[in-house]
């Protein structure tokens, strides 16, 4: 897709028709296939331009243009027109004829209405017609099978006609910034719609049908007057960017928990008191921003910690914002398997300032009776997410002692990376741990078998089984848009 940038308007040079003459004189002997006017100060386009055959790329834009000569559609290979910043104040008819065209921009010009005639370019991908003045679309849009991308930003469309909903090939739409109440039906056939922008409009509740356009990858609905967000979005499995600011929202239905590809969430500026756990499903989200709800507490104060912290609060009520961090795991243990439990995870501290020289303090008791309680203390949220990864390592590694010899020397023939350091020397620890203590791997993986897999499903809380390095590293919220 050729796409003509729009750069700073300079019309300090205003071209002479013999300049122009002799700019499609050159094209005409060089057999150019592309030719630019770009900010010339040109008012008239010569119908001599009908002589340049090669032409697939014409950029009029920047200029001072009106009219266009009939003879332009004279031009049988020309497939990308650009006359954005313009003086138009109607698209000439005469576009309607160059039949070989596939994309269009006129956008920042003054066009109040498209002709009928637009309706032939049946090869068109791209129309481009942000800023104008249209207020309505001629029924033969809906002629233009081959249409993926529609941009009618900044118009002044009160509503959408019916007949956009016969694009059928149509990937991304932009109807930002109109005066736009409601949404067509006829939006639902809109199956391979790809990226929607309904931002800056007067929408007071997103239509259920949304759950049609399952393909919908990025949805944007900001700065409108919605209320609620229906159960119906749970369908839209494929979205990644869902930007939802400045609306008055006042709950998140626990639907949003299985939008999982989900990157981007702005939910800034609503009604929001409360988050739903099932936000905690959204392993893929990098982006988050809940600035200005009035949420209750502790999450007021957390959601600036970020997302892990978030999750963290969610999942198992961890407030991060306390001036003593303190993570509890209890873990359900018979009294026969506490002692070398506590045993071994009292190493726990050594090998993680051997290992990555962090320290951390710790703390292994039996307060319960049939209960093993592990108190961490932390400073940093991110600290967190550290130890606890290396504590499941740790704990796995320990399901499997019989395998230590073979891991050091595996390990110790392959290349060591920023992983296999860390893991290999965990299994060594575990060696030297196993022969202080007089312990045959044997006896220790007989004696200790039922205790990993009951700490991890403890302290497994939020990350899923299938993604063990989860995402939610992005502690600082970015700005809303």
């Amino acid at each position: 897709m050729t796409v003509f940038s729009p750069l700073p308007h300079n019309n300090l040079i205003i071209m002479e028709k013999k300049d122009i003459l002799r700019l499609i004189d050159e094209a005409v002997d060089e057999e150019k296939i592309s030719l630019s006017f770009y900010s010339l100060g040109i008012s008239e386009l010569p119908p001599d331009i009908e002589r340049a055959k090669h032409l697939r790329y014409l950029d009029l834009s920047y200029n001072q243009l009106s009219s266009l000569p009939a003879s332009i559609a004279h031009l049988p290979h020309l497939t990308n027109l650009c006359i954005d910043y313009n003086r138009f104040d109607q698209l000439p008819a005469c576009v309607g004829d160059c039949g070989a065209l596939e994309e269009l921009f006129l956008s920042h010009n003054n066009i109040k209405t498209l002709p009928t005639e637009i309706g032939r370019l049946h090869s068109l991908r791209q129309l481009g017609a942000r800023s104008n003045q249209l207020k309505d679309l001629p029924d033969t849009i809906q002629d233009l099978a081959a249409l993926q991308n529609l941009n009618l930003a900044e118009n002044g469309f009160d509503k959408i006609p019916a007949f956009v909903g016969n694009l059928r090939q149509i990937q991304e739409m932009d109807w930002s910034e109109n005066a736009l109440k409601t949404v067509p039906s006829s939006f639902a056939n809109l199956i391979n719609l790809r990226e929607l922008d309904l931002s800056h409009n007067q929408l007071v509740k997103i239509p259920t049908f949304i759950a049609q356009l399952n393909q919908l990858n990025t949805l944007y609905l900001g700065n409108n007057q919605l209320t609620a967000i229906p159960n119906s979005i749970e369908h839209l499995t494929e979205l990644s960017l869902l930007y939802l600011q400045h609306n008055q929202i006042s709950e998140i239905p626990p639907a949003i928990g299985q939008l999982t590809k989900l990157r981007d969430l702005n939910l800034s500026y609503n009604q929001i008191k409360q988050l739903p756990i099932e936000m905690t499903n959204l392993h893929c989200l990098r982006y988050l921003d809940l600035e200005d709800n009035p949420l209750e507490s502790p999450l007021n104060g957390i959601i600036h910690e970020g997302i892990y912290a978030i999750m963290l609060y969610l999942q198992c009520g961890l407030d991060v914002t306390r001036s003593e961090r303190m993570l509890r795991i209890e873990i359900h243990l018979e009294r026969s398997l506490q002692t070398i439990a506590k045993q071994f995870l009292a190493a726990f501290p050594d090998f993680l300032q051997h290992c990555h020289q962090q320290s951390v303090e710790w703390q292994v008791s039996t307060w319960k009776k049939d209960t093993l309680t592990v108190d961490i203390k932390y400073i940093d949220i991110m600290d967190m997410q550290l130890v606890e990864r290396y504590l499941q390592n740790f704990l796995q590694l320990l399901s499997h002692p019989t395998a230590i010899d073979t891991w050091i020397s595996k390990l110790s023939t392959e290349s060591v990376d920023t992983f296999a350091t860390p893991m290999k020397r965990l299994i060594e620890h575990i060696g030297t741990v196993l022969q202080r203590h007089h312990l045959t791997a044997p006896k220790f993986a007989k004696t200790l078998a039922a205790i990993p897999a009951r700490i991890l499903s403890e302290i497994n809380y939020h990350t899923p089984q299938t993604a063990p390095q989860w995402g939610w590293d992005n502690i600082n919220p970015g700005p809303a848009n």
